[in-house]
């Protein structure tokens, strides 16, 4: 499993590059033949958005991008226009959308399946930018890799 985790905004200019080429082709053509499954937050920016361009660049259709994001604030394909809601990133694969009307609301959830990947896969996760929420993430990914290795 490769957790992707971080802020989906605010990405400084100098990270960028490096940023694209770790989430390129290269790393979804890996996660591919691994079997591996990408999880992120889903939506249709930041760290999210550079997943979803790396799979389309890969030209693999069998990466699995698993995108987990609050469903009270995200707006999905076939959803009419909404300003209010973020879209979703379009070239992931599955989305979990979770009860939630708050950034934040599904970290639990995405932690949870995180577990449930790293029993049967093995997991690495990385962070890019962020703020309260990410920090929380990692915390918990900590505990997680913790439980993934026992």
């Amino acid at each position: 499993m490769l957790g992707v985790f971080g802020g989906a905004g605010g990405l400084h200019d100098v990270l960028v590059p490096n940023l694209r080429a770790l989430l390129s082709h290269e790393a979804m053509r890996a996660c591919s033949m691994l079997g591996a499954v990408v999880l992120d937050g889903g939506t249709d920016s930041g760290v999210m958005q550079m997943v979803g361009a790396g799979v389309a660049r890969s030209g693999n259709p069998t990466v699995r991008v698993l995108g987990c994001c609050p469903q009270g604030i995200t707006r999905a394909p076939s959803d009419p226009p909404n300003s209010d809601l973020v879209d979703l990133e379009p070239r992931h694969t599955d989305f979990l959308l979770v009860p939630s009307s708050e950034w934040g609301g599904e970290t639990s959830t995405m932690f949870t399946v995180a577990s449930t990947l790293c029993q049967a896969l093995p997991g690495v996760a990385v962070l890019a930018n962020g703020g309260q929420i990410s920090k929380k993430e990692v915390g918990a990914h900590e505990v997680e890799r913790r439980e993934c290795s026992t």
